[in-house]
């Protein structure tokens, strides 16, 4: 999966995850990974994007804990 433009992978996301509520911190870290020139050859699928985005998640609760 290729994506132009963050409000394309905030609807996928929001159709794999079936919420609304996306963390901005996580979707921001995985949408620079996504749109880096360096990751631009590599193909996506979307359960990537979910496991990626899960572990962003992850890690910016783990900050708000420390």
């Amino acid at each position: 999966m290729k994506f132009t433009y963050i409000d394309e992978l905030k609807t996928v996301l929001t159709n794999e995850l079936k919420t609304e509520n996306l963390n901005k911190k996580a979707l921001d870290e995985l949408w620079s990974v996504l749109s880096s020139p360096v990751n631009q050859r590599y193909e996506v699928t979307k359960e990537h994007l979910v496991n990626y985005y899960t572990t962003c998640l992850r890690f910016e609760q783990l900050k708000d804990n420390i």
